[in-house]
């Protein structure tokens, strides 16, 4: 209309048309000027700072529903159309104070500098005569681009606007005025409610020349032009209107979840790390919505101690547990109801930083753990939208790309209540970027429940025994703190402190029980420490190859052990390992011309890694890799250096009363006695509990679980032993075999609360060489046994001297097991090593055992050769194992005693000129009156001791001299504490260790001197008087 007028007067002015249209508009004269002044809209919210209104905008062609919300102390607005008739939303939100303007269409959001242009556009988006809008007075401040704008102009208008008086409106009384802003229009009529005075209606309209018929007489007319209003009327009623009282607490306006990026925003900004803390623990909750199906809920506990992160989900009626370390190390997954343990690892993608998924069901593709706590692979990275007050919270909003399933894109709102990036958020929101054609409206909304950093209880949520339950993955010991002053401890918060400090260096999930036990002004602490996870599926391997230019060649009996050499030295990508065990590691070094090169090798298989994705020697150095017998060094150097201090007690001894043969095990103090059968805690697993034997070769009572084993080791005739705490702590020897008892169980023993059974494990004297069997015929031949029998047999084999057996389990092949018995040795007979001749792969089940040299030796921990005893060497030898070592001064006939190291600090080696262990042979005869042949081992990067054999140095071969049973008189240190410190062994902790397999039937300590009794053992049956006691 406005359009069709304005072409009219155009072509009146051009041609002087003589017509009606041609002619001026008069203002029409209504009311009366300044009878009642129109109502200011901003005194209304005078005592508040902002304003929200409902407007209908109607118009010839449709309705619009259009929402004004202004705050006027933070000079941001929006603008909010509903388009009744196209069902379409568009929203504009504009900052004064920043300059900004967002503008929302169809999902897509843009941000534009708010220019007085904008200004004006925004405006022509809801005001329907858009080309009037940059010249019309209506809008000259540009500050209210809403509908409320107009009312504001309408009192501007007060001292001309001429009012016509009260009318009522569908069951409203309102105060009408009228104003002719132009003769030619737009003529504007404007509403206020007379009780309250908010705003009701504003219309305009355009003129418009009508031909009528006047009458000129009585049967006369003549055809005149008339003014009239148009029909066409552009009508805004303003359906609410609040004065809003906007705190500091209310949200500012923004258009969250559209990906709007804010003025000044640096897109590369990271998200916020609240999880680098080294210990938290975070309680969510998250709820995924769907268009057309039920939602889906699912919580997550997450714990943190150090690098190792514990989750536990629980979705769809299930719990899952996982405990997560540092890639690549993979993950333990435990039953929180059996304690049931599996470790996993995977080869990771160069960008993937954790395995664990939450929601774990594996139909939702995108992993909510990488948007809160950790960063996300590079195809879903992130880029920074903006940084939001928004009243009480502050939000955060980024975009993922790839996020949603078809590879939709994500929009995450990050929540805080507080102001600094590193806090953490009180929920999260994932929105299906509306942009993205595809979009199926998924939501997922995660809900933080509890976080906090201080006084958490861990409970068992890092607790993974369950992995390692089998002898050799494990040891324990112990620590001594005395303090004389004291007469009472605090036991629970020395036992916390210890695990506080060793999980300050050692990773939570390497520490296992840890108990504290006073005993006079001493107090013991027992820890039970775990072997290393084993990386060997974070290799590539290739069948078939072996390095053809290795730095150097080492005797590994397994795999995993190979695996650990090369994880630990620096620069190791790739090692090899063959049936005849040669573990063959190659170091990538600045000077090395060459890369790896590998060569067809039957029976070798290469392990390959990548160079440039982790790497592996910081983990050595957190001792996520690093062996035990490395970890027990540094504790030992802690304690030695008087580091290894808390609640004000300082570490004065360190024992191991449970552990790897290269630190020293409970043989210690047997050796000095004598005997060179060592004790530890795997030689007597439990077989049953609750029950004890009718009857055996002969009772003690009043013993301790120690010195009943110690009975036992002594008595050739003795396999299984019961004993019992509750009845007068008795100890019965038996010589059935586990295998013996199947069909007699019931008629040998019976139940009896507080008593276990245990079996003498004799499969301990013995190396294993897994998948592989002697070629040679085997002088005895002994079917359908227990591996444990089969030990024993040749163990205490008297006619013939059996050195080693092949045991074969049963398979598809074979049905019944088969011990094979050899008086061979892989070691200390030259014809019998490892080749293709005289070893074969073994059928399915087969392995072969050979006896531990080492076992024939007295170990002195922490003790080395003096320098001035260097005349008394006779051989060296290095890269050999312990058993090697062993066997190779027991085939000297002038070896008596050897030194053995083996380094912790794979740093130190490069290429071949350093080795990983040295072997000293020497013909020293030492006896209890040379001290001087040694002293305590100074090196901080190695781990020595002396090995003496006491059968080559006393000419005996055959039986072992008799053991005391009065063990502790035999309980006095082998070594007394010098500048440095050695590792002591005590012989009394052993029981301590065994307790907790037979429920912590009692307790027993390594001695410290001045308080350590005299025990009484009472015989109530006599051994065989043809038995030496022993």
């Amino acid at each position: 209309m406005k359009n069709f007028l304005h072409f009219s007067f155009f072509l009146c002015f051009l041609y002087s048309i003589n017509s009606i249209l041609c002619d001026n508009f008069k203002c029409p004269e209504r009311g009366k000027v300044g009878k009642l002044k129109v109502p200011n809209v901003l005194s209304l919210i005078d005592k508040q700072n902002g304003y929200h209104a409902s407007v209908e905008v109607i118009n010839p062609t449709r309705n619009n529903l259009v929402h004004d919300y202004y705050d006027l102390q933070n000079k941001v607005g929006f603008i909010d159309l509903e388009a009744f008739i196209q069902s379409k939303i568009y929203r504009r939100y504009y900052y004064h104070s920043t300059g900004e303007k967002i503008a929302v269409r169809e999902g897509i959001c843009k941000r534009l500098e708010l220019t007085q242009n904008e200004k004006i556009e925004s405006i022509k988006d809801w005001f329907e005569l858009k080309d009037i809008v940059a010249s019309s007075e209506m809008f000259k401040d540009l500050v209210h681009l809403g509908p409320t704008g107009l009312m504001i102009y309408a009192n501007s208008k007060s001292d001309k606007a001429s009012f016509i008086g009260s009318e009522l409106i569908e069951g409203r009384t309102v105060n009408h005025w009228f104003y002719c802003s132009n003769p030619n229009g737009p003529y504007i009529d404007f509403y206020f409610d007379v009780k309250t005075s908010l705003p009701y209606r504003f219309s305009l309209y355009y003129p418009k020349w009508i031909e009528t018929q006047e009458a000129i007489s009585i049967n006369e007319t003549q055809t005149v032009k008339k003014q009239v209003d148009s029909d066409s009327k552009y009508v805004y009623n303003f359906y609410m209107f609040k004065p809003l009282v906007i705190s500091s607490d209310d949200p500012i306006p923004y258009p969250l979840g559209y990906g709007c990026a804010r003025k000044g925003t640096r897109p590369s900004t990271p998200l916020p790390n609240f999880s680098q803390v080294n210990n938290f623990n975070l309680d969510m909750e998250a709820i995924i919505t769907y268009p057309h199906h039920d939602p889906i809920k699912s919580t997550a506990r997450v714990m943190k101690r150090g690098d190792v992160i514990s989750y536990e989900i629980q979705e769809n009626g299930t719990s899952v547990r996982f405990i997560e370390l540092p890639p690549p190390l993979g993950r333990f997954q435990v039953d929180e109801h059996t304690g049931q343990c599996s470790h996993s690892t995977t080869a990771y993608p160069f960008d993937v930083t954790l395995v664990t998924r939450w929601p774990s069901d594996k139909n939702q593709v995108f992993n909510l753990f990488y948007y809160l706590l950790m960063k996300p692979p590079k195809d879903q990275a992130l880029t920074f939208i903006g940084d939001i007050p928004l009243g009480p919270f502050r939000v955060e909003e980024y975009k993922a790309t790839n996020f949603f399933r078809n590879g939709i894109a994500a929009i995450i709102d990050y929540y805080y209540t507080q102001n600094t990036s590193n806090s953490v958020p009180s929920k999260v929101i994932f929105t299906e970027d509306p942009s993205d054609y595809y979009s199926y409206e998924t939501q997922v909304e995660v809900t933080i429940i509890n976080y906090k950093e201080v006084y958490i209880d861990y409970e068992d949520r890092f607790d993974v025994s369950g992995c390692y339950e089998e002898p050799g993955s494990y040891t324990w010991f112990q620590l001594l703190f005395s303090n004389p002053s004291l007469s009472e401890f605090n036991l629970e918060a020395i036992r916390q402190s210890t695990e506080e400090y060793l999980t300050s260096f050692i990773p939570v999930t390497r520490i296992g029980e840890i108990h504290a036990q006073q005993v006079d002004f001493n107090v013991y602490v027992t820890v039970k420490l775990y072997d290393r996870v084993n990386l060997i599926k974070g290799y590539l391997l290739h069948n078939t190859y072996k390095i053809n230019n290795p730095a150097y060649i080492v005797k590994r009996f397994k795999v995993e052990d190979c695996e650990q050499l090369c994880s630990a030295t620096e620069k190791c990508f790739d090692f090899s390992y063959c049936d005849d065990y040669d573990c063959s590691i190659y170091q990538s070094t600045r000077s090395s011309q060459y890369s790896t090169s590998f060569h067809y090798t039957e029976g070798c298989i290469s392990y390959s890694r990548s160079k440039y994705q982790f790497d592996l020697i910081p983990l050595v150095n957190k001792n996520y890799l690093s062996a035990i017998s490395h970890v027990l060094q540094q504790i030992r150097n802690k304690v030695s250096s008087g580091n290894f201090r808390l609640l004000g007690l300082s570490a004065e001894d360190l024992f191991i009363v449970n552990g790897p043969e290269e630190i020293g095990d409970i043989s210690q103090e047997l050796h000095r006695r004598g005997s060179f059968k060592p004790l530890r805690g795997e030689d007597f697993p439990i077989i049953r509990t609750d029950r004890h034997f009718n009857e055996g070769q002969f009772k003690i009572e009043k013993s301790t679980l120690n010195e009943c084993f110690i009975a036992c080791l002594n008595d050739d005739d003795c396999n299984t032993l019961s004993y019992c705490v509750n009845q007068n702590k008795e100890c019965i020897l038996s010589g059935e075999t586990s295998s013996s008892l199947n069909d007699t169980f019931e008629d040998k023993t019976s139940h009896a609360d507080g008593c276990d059974i245990y079996q003498k494990s004799f499969i301990n004297l013995f190396h294993e060489y897994p998948g592989k069997n002697l070629v040679l015929d085997a002088v005895s031949t002994i079917p359908d046994v227990p591996i444990g029998d089969c030990a024993s047999t040749c163990a205490q084999s008297e006619s013939f001297n059996c050195e080693s057996f092949d045991y074969c389990e049963n398979n598809n092949n074979r049905n019944q097991s088969i011990c094979l018995l050899h008086v061979n040795h892989i070691v200390i007979d030259k014809t019998r090593e490892i080749n293709i001749t005289n070893w074969k792969f073994a059928e399915a089940g087969c392995s072969h055992y050979s006896k531990k040299s080492e076992l024939d030796y007295e170990h002195k921990v922490g003790l080395a050769l003096k320098d001035d005893m260097k005349e008394s060497i006779v051989a060296t030898f290095d890269h050999l194992s312990l058993e090697h070592c062993a066997s190779k001064c027991n085939s000297d006939p002038n070896c008596f005693t050897l030194e053995f190291c083996e380094t912790i600090d794979y740093n130190q080696i490069s290429g071949r000129s350093a080795s990983l262990s040295s072997c000293t042979l020497t013909n020293l005869k030492p006896s209890n009156i040379q001290p001087h042949l040694f002293e305590e081992s100074k090196s901080k990067t190695k781990i020595c001791s002396i090995y003496i054999n006491h059968k080559k140095i006393t000419g005996k071969s055959e039986a072992d001299p008799p053991i005391q049973t009065n063990t502790t008189e035999s309980l006095t240190k082998t070594s007394t504490k010098s500048n440095d410190f050695s590792l002591a062994i005590g012989l009394g902790t052993i029981a301590f260790i065994l307790a907790f397999a037979a429920g912590f039937t009692g307790f027993k300590f390594t001695p410290k001197e001045g308080f350590v009794k005299k025990a009484k053992l009472k015989m109530t049956v006599p051994m065989k008087p043809t038995r030496e006691t022993k």
